[in-house]
């Protein structure tokens, strides 16, 4: 039996793009993508913040890449309540964010424009992982980041949208979470 899980906030990725996601959602998941721009072809068009369109307990998984930084920061919660809300009873969330207590040493070590790695031809530096990515950002002002967060930012939005059993794994730049419902 399949298990269905929600790529919120898509954008024009499939979520077995991501290492992480592939080793969560590999074997027996049939990914549903929602996203803001209809040009990224999702199954679904909406606002992560606001998923109207989407019944309440309908996925076993919420899958969110790189995407809750482009919200404001009083439309993080809300967002957070509705992946809570479209979860079935014990689904799960697995959220990628950057990390900005690793960024910021960076920063104030005066290299925040200095490449960090680089993805898809893309040369990321620290400004971007704070803005977001800059010539994206120009051609696309929602690819803007609106909002930050640390481990123990995101451990306590998630309490209060009503998430257990909150597991956080850190890498280079990024936080992996992962919290049940």
């Amino acid at each position: 039996m399949d298990r269905f899980v929600l790529n919120a906030g898509s954008g024009y990725s499939a979520m077995l793009d991501f290492p992480y996601a592939a080793d969560e959602f590999s074997d027996g998941w049939e990914e549903i993508r929602l996203d803001i721009n209809p040009d990224t072809k999702p199954h679904l068009i909406g606002d992560i913040s606001s998923m109207g369109n989407v019944a309440s307990e309908t996925f076993d998984a919420v899958f969110s890449c790189h995407t809750l930084e482009h919200l404001y920061t009083t439309e993080v919660p809300l967002a957070l309540k509705e992946f809570h809300r479209v979860l079935v009873p014990n689904g799960f969330v697995a959220i990628y964010i950057p990390d900005f207590a690793k960024i910021v040493p960076v920063i104030l070590a005066g290299e925040a424009e200095k490449v960090q790695y680089e993805i898809d031809g893309n040369k990321i530096r620290c400004i971007d992982m704070v803005f977001g990515l800059e010539g994206a950002t120009y051609h696309a002002p929602a690819m803007m980041h609106k909002t930050l967060f640390t481990k123990a930012m995101i451990e306590a939005k998630l309490k209060e949208a009503g998430f257990r059993d909150i597991k956080v794994t850190e890498d280079l730049w990024d936080l992996w979470v992962k919290a049940w419902k």
